[in-house]
């Protein structure tokens, strides 16, 4: 049945369909996206049953449809867009419908590496908000070197995206440009806010995002993990307002503290007309004169002293006019846990559910004994805290740390550089530091922080002049393999086992050797040692079979002289 368009064209009709043109004028509507276009179509020949008298007028009868269904094709030739909108990591940029080419993936624009942070908060986050991370460094690929800092302009920048871009964080970094271990606290420029594209909610947290951006010329450090809402903890108690008695205007009047010992800084205050007045602590009176307001503090026992009116001033008489505004108390080897071991809140403190600490616990250290005091007394006469020789320098690490077991002085030699430098360079005006530390490992080496310490007790006694450079010790593995035959009644395995233990204590480099002392470095252990250490081993009758080597193909000719010697695999068969 043919039908006429409202344009003239014509339509045809197959099987049932009607197909026909789209008029001129409705196309550029139906193009641009506009709704309620009507299509009429009107019976001009033929009918579908006897016509109806309506009002006197002859109608055709209306066909009867069950379904009626419209499909429709629109060509529509290539439309530029309006303009283009590229969004990736949390930048985007707006490209206009005349720009020839662009580049779909644009990096970011920086000019050295990054590192992107995304904090999920429970609660929204105020500007001003500081946050704190713990840094942890990639394990090193050797031994530690501790050298002075990186030159400015290489420290990282701390960036948060904030409504309208990336803007700068204040800043406070103890971990070096985060190539030490440390503590950086960040705080917020503004709250986060959602970057143009973001899919959240109204009602949703919006993440805050932080970049730590390298410079160009700068490499990016190795690190191993960055832990949020990080403090500096110790072991010990804060004391405050402890009051100690009266002071009664003799001279050397001495006080007791209550808990001992006592650790980091102590406020001593002295109450003089009404008011309370801070004294200082000093090692002796010998600076010390008539209006000095000075005091000399036994951490061990707690117990202080006043001067005599000519070394150190007197505390006036007073009813208890003297007090400990604040002290520590505490530490010891009893505070070096392991790791996750401190986990339960003595006390409630606001905002924070639960603690945990994921690494282990360092540097707490008895008393030491006489003979410590002494050697400590004697190289104090010998250097009078200043670095002159390679003697003075040795002593004073050791001084510095009570974590620091021995040290040795090496002038004009860079022992932190590579094994061909160490060997044929003279470093003029360096002067490197081997660092042993206590403890049990089989290869003791001194942590990042503990070479900080170090470094910052002997940059204010040295010269200025002096490059330092602090490394830990290089180790030559001692292999032993042995046969030894038991008394009759023991047991082969227990016996195995105490030889096993006894030769790890004797290859031990901090407490090793005959007398316990340790290995010196380049020293070696010979095989009458081996045989009479074994032959001394409980329910051992005699050695029967002993080989031993010291492993030191990875070290060069001065490494070899410098090594310490230390236990390597041991076998030990009955």
């Amino acid at each position: 049945m043919p039908l006429d368009a409202s344009d003239g064209s014509r339509a045809f009709t197959r099987d049932g369909e009607v197909s026909f043109a789209v008029p001129a004028d409705v196309e550029p509507l139906l193009r641009g996206g506009q709704r309620g276009a009507w299509v009429r179509a009107r019976l001009v020949a033929g009918d579908y049953g006897a016509p109806r008298d309506i009002e006197g007028l002859p109608f055709p009868a209306a066909p009867s449809i069950a379904t009626l269904t419209l499909h429709s094709a629109l060509d529509v030739p290539p439309t530029p867009p309006a303009h283009l909108r590229l969004a990736g990591v949390l930048e985007w940029a707006r490209i206009d419908a005349e720009t020839a080419s662009f580049e779909p993936f644009p990096p970011p624009a920086l000019d050295g590496p990054a590192l992107y942070l995304a904090l999920e908060p429970h609660e929204p986050l105020h500007a001003g908000r500081e946050l704190s991370f713990q840094v942890e460094p990639g394990p090193p690929a050797g031994r530690p070197v501790w050298r002075d800092a990186r030159p400015p302009g290489t420290a990282p920048r701390w960036q948060q995206r904030c409504g309208d871009g990336w803007r700068d964080c204040d800043v406070a970094d103890d971990s070096q440009t985060l190539a030490r271990p440390g503590i950086v606290g960040v705080r917020l420029v503004s709250a986060p806010a959602q970057w143009p594209g973001s899919t959240l909610g109204p009602a949703a947290v919006p993440p805050c995002w932080l970049r730590i951006v390298w410079p160009a010329d700068a490499a990016a450090p190795r690190l191993r993990r960055l832990v949020l809402n990080a403090v500096r903890a110790r072991q010990s108690v804060r004391l405050d307002n402890e009051l100690l008695g009266s002071g009664t205007g003799r001279p050397a009047q001495g006080f007791q503290a209550l808990r001992t010992p006592i650790v980091g800084d102590v406020t001593l205050e002295v109450r003089e007309a009404d008011v309370w007045v801070e004294w200082q602590a000093v090692k002796d009176f010998a600076g010390s004169d008539a209006q000095s307001r000075h005091f000399v503090l036994d951490r061990s026992s707690g117990a202080l002293t006043f001067g005599d009116g000519r070394r150190g001033r007197m505390p006036p008489a007073g009813a208890n006019n003297i007090r400990l505004r604040r002290y520590h108390a505490g530490g010891g080897l009893r505070g070096n846990v392991a790791a996750g071991a401190a986990q339960q809140l003595r006390t409630t403190v606001p905002y924070v559910q639960a603690v945990s600490h994921l690494e282990p616990a360092a540097g707490g250290q008895d008393a030491d004994d006489s003979g410590t005091v002494r050697r400590a007394a004697s190289a104090w006469l010998r250097h009078r805290d200043r670095a002159v020789c390679a003697d003075d320098y040795a002593a004073l690490c050791v001084a510095a740390s009570p974590e620091v077991a021995r040290a040795w002085c090496h002038g004009c030699r860079d022992l932190g550089a590579g094994a061909a430098v160490r060997a044929g360079q003279v470093a003029a005006g360096t002067v490197s530091i081997i660092v042993l530390p206590h403890g049990a490992q089989t290869r003791p080496q001194p942590s990042a922080d503990l070479l900080q310490r170090v470094k910052a007790h002997l940059d204010a006694r040295r010269p200025l002049n002096v490059d330092l450079v602090l490394v830990g010790p290089e180790y030559a593995p001692c292999t032993v393999s042995a046969r030894v035959v038991t008394l009759p009644g023991w047991s082969a395995s227990e016996v195995a086992a105490a030889c096993r233990r006894r030769l790890a204590d004797y290859l031990h480099p901090v407490t090793g050797g005959e007398q316990h002392a340790g290995w010196m470095p380049g020293a070696r252990p010979h095989r009458s040692d081996l045989l009479a250490l074994l032959g001394s081993v409980e329910g051992v009758d005699h050695v029967l079979h002993l080989r031993w080597s010291v492993d030191e193909t990875t070290l060069d000719g001065p490494g070899r002289a410098l090594a310490l010697v230390c236990a390597g695999a041991v076998e030990i068969g009955t």
